[in-house]
């Protein structure tokens, strides 16, 4: 509810809307975020569900007196308290890819020879091959950074 745009306190949203937002806000947290076609084609797989989902949660906050809301048949508007609809999307989004990034650096010294595995998912994420030099393979937590951050500097990460 706190991602949701919001005008003096209240929130309109279609429960689509709702959860494809929601989706790309979590893909946009990831080092490799998903297409926005991804996160429409997730909500319209299991439509009716996802609105259950909702409004199941929505009462539960609204029992607890977080908020208020009303379910138009279509819309839904929300009303909440002051600080429930504030945006802090830029500290968890970096949050986010921070916590990516060690989880990435954690899987270079768990896992013997994971270079050639890393450079295969950058190229399938980003469509572009990679050709590390023999001194960035040999010694890739060292030399390979001038490659990670041409792949940042191009935002070729989809």
């Amino acid at each position: 509810v706190g991602l949701l745009p919001a005008a003096g306190g209240v929130a309109l949203a279609t429960p689509e809307a709702f959860f494809t937002g929601l989706f790309r806000e979590t893909y946009a947290s990831e080092l490799r975020p998903e297409s926005d076609a991804r996160a429409t084609e997730l909500y319209r797989r299991h439509e009716e569900r996802y609105r259950r989902v909702l409004v199941a949660a929505l009462e539960a906050l609204a029992r607890e007196g977080r908020l208020a809301f009303e379910d138009t048949g279509g819309e839904l508007r929300i009303s909440a308290a002051p600080g429930l609809l504030s945006r802090r999307r830029r500290l968890r989004r970096l949050a986010a890819k921070g916590i990516g990034a060690v989880q990435l650096l954690k899987s270079a010294f768990t896992f013997g020879d994971w270079m050639p595995y890393a450079l295969w998912k950058l190229e399938r994420h980003t469509g572009t091959r990679l050709e590390p030099t023999e001194r960035q393979r040999r010694h890739p937590l060292l030399f390979a950074w001038p490659l990670i951050f041409r792949v940042l500097a191009r935002r070729e990460l989809r």
